[in-house]
């Protein structure tokens, strides 16, 4: 015959001392004590929690008070009684649900943990008391009047004191600044939606008190959108589950993450480490952001999902869906990314080739004495002035200089309204104000050219469908060493004709003074941007 034997815990405190020391860090285990004050401030309606944290390094002391609702005599009677048994379990609005977190501070470092509570209707001057000690198996319960409180008196809420935590440990996890990142990593969507107002600081009134704000992401947002998933409770009865996907995109990154949340407590720090996420977007290092849910099922430490189970596929099944939107995101962003570092460079080796040309002219007879009779001046002068040379029309965009006064090299005069003639300043011209980079893909008849100038408005397009530009694309040395290449040839060409033209020479008869110019901007352009 069949006999049904019930479980009993032959040693229960073995079963706390494993409780205790369940969580794996401290700041997971401290998270419990935080969880706590906003489910008491959830009860009260649509107040935002105020939660204050204090910290004393010297006695190893950690404060949290909240405003909530505050514990009775008797439901603190009871919380030792009834680990296990939570009464938040099911409840949407709660983040408690083990009954377990009554131990965290244990993992917490912590000696002992005093409770004082007082209910927001409690018209008496005293307060509710529990002592908990690591090693005891029992809980002191008492009341406490306000005058007696260790930290002073509060209106209503809770308060919990961590003792003896060493100083490491909280040099470690628990100074005002470890604490401050440590709740917007934690609560981040909490605080943004102003269900949570949390100030840090030193215990002492003259100290400064530092107010936490929500998790920032560098990056363009591209999601910010809650999405409502139906799916049947535990009691059978048809539930409306929220993920709310609060997304950027960074193109630069490459280890930025996802953070999961379940009811605005941050569960997974990369949603990438679900096996079912594991590739583009999530695990793509551009993406990070916030993914909160708030019906999903947790294990005892709260730091993992229940990976199993309709909720969960649903949950699995409207990030899937989101996938194609975010890859294509990415790679526009990344594109347009690419295009604005491209132009960033080229901009930056035609204002090195100002100098470089300048230089070069000055060193450089053949740019600077023409055929004999004629009056040659170059592209730029040495105070980077247009000198108002003869030009074909077209060449250049804008108006053309009129033949007059300083062509033959004398400064340009022109009459003032009281007949007095003064020097007219010359027009200001630079290889980099002459000269701007376009990165298109050339049509299919030109795909063999690397690179194509426009005379007419200095217009210098470099061919993005060429095979030696996708070879460099991704190598920012190797991309700058062939953009440099393909601008020092375009505009040493374009240049010794302009010259040629204003000579009325044969380009053919001084070719070699070209060829030197392209390679003095290519060596030396490389020089100033040291990558050579």
């Amino acid at each position: 015959m069949t006999e049904r034997i019930s479980y009993e815990i032959a040693d229960p405190s073995f079963i706390i001392r494993q409780i205790q020391q369940m969580y794996s860090t401290p700041p997971s285990a401290f998270k419990e004590y935080v969880s706590n004050s906003v489910d008491a401030v959830n009860r009260l309606g649509n107040d935002p929690i105020n939660l204050k944290i204090f910290v004393n390094k010297n006695s190893g002391t950690v404060v949290l008070r909240d405003n909530g609702v505050g514990m009775s005599h008797e439901k603190l009677r009871t919380l030792p009684q009834s680990i296990g048994a939570s009464t938040n379990r099911e409840v949407r609005s709660t983040r408690g649900e083990k009954g377990l977190g009554l131990h965290a501070y244990v993992s917490c470092g912590a000696r002992t943990c005093q409770i004082y509570t007082r209910q927001v209707d409690s018209n008496n001057g005293f307060f509710n008391n529990l002592t908990m000690t690591n090693g005891s198996m029992d809980a002191e319960l008492d009341e406490v009047h306000a005058r007696d409180l260790p930290f002073g008196d509060f209106e209503h809420g809770t308060e919990v004191i961590l003792n003896g935590i060493n100083r490491d440990i909280i040099g470690r996890y628990f100074t005002p600044s470890h604490i401050k990142n440590m709740i917007a990593d934690f609560y981040s969507p909490l605080i943004r939606e102003g269900i949570l107002e949390a100030e840090v600081g030193f215990i002492g009134t003259r100290q400064k008190r530092i107010s936490v704000e929500p998790a920032e992401y560098r990056g363009e947002k591209v999601l910010d959108e809650i999405v409502q998933i139906e799916y049947t409770n535990s009691d059978r009865e048809s539930d409306i589950g929220n993920v709310h996907l609060y997304l950027f995109i960074n193109p630069n990154g490459k280890t930025e993450k996802v953070k999961h949340h379940n009811k605005g407590v941050k569960v997974l720090n990369s949603i990438s480490s679900l096996d079912e996420l594991d590739d583009l977007p999530w695990g793509s290092g551009r993406l990070l952001g916030e993914i909160n849910e708030d019906f999903l099922t947790l294990n005892p430490q709260r730091d993992n999902l229940v990976r199993q189970g309709t909720r969960y596929q649903l949950f699995i099944d409207t990030l899937k869906e989101q996938e194609a939107y975010l890859n294509n995101q990415i790679n526009v962003l990344k594109t347009r990314e690419k295009r604005t570092r491209e132009l960033e460079i080229s901009d930056t080796i035609l204002r090195n080739f100002d100098v470089i040309f300048r230089d070069f002219k000055e060193h450089n007879a053949a740019w600077i004495v023409g055929n004999p009779g004629d009056s040659v001046r170059p592209t730029v002068d040495d105070d980077n002035q247009i000198a108002s040379p003869e030009k074909e029309t077209g060449t250049r965009p804008g108006p053309q200089p009129k033949p007059g006064p300083g062509l033959g090299g004398e400064k340009a005069v022109k009459p003032s309204e009281d007949g007095v003639n003064r020097p007219t300043r010359k027009a200001r011209r630079n290889i980099s104000g002459n000269y701007n980079t376009h990165f298109v893909e050339f049509d299919i008849e030109k795909q063999t050219l690397r690179s194509e100038l426009d005379p007419t408005y200095g217009s210098i397009n470099i061919n993005s469908g060429h095979s030696d530009y996708k070879r460099v694309r991704d190598d920012e040395s190797k991309f700058t060493r062939y953009t440099t290449y393909l601008l020092a040839q375009e505009i040493a060409y374009n240049e010794f004709m302009e010259l040629c033209g204003r000579a009325h020479q044969d380009p053919t008869a001084n070719f070699d003074s070209m060829r030197a110019l392209a390679d003095e901007l290519y060596v030396m352009g490389l020089k100033i941007s040291k990558t050579e």
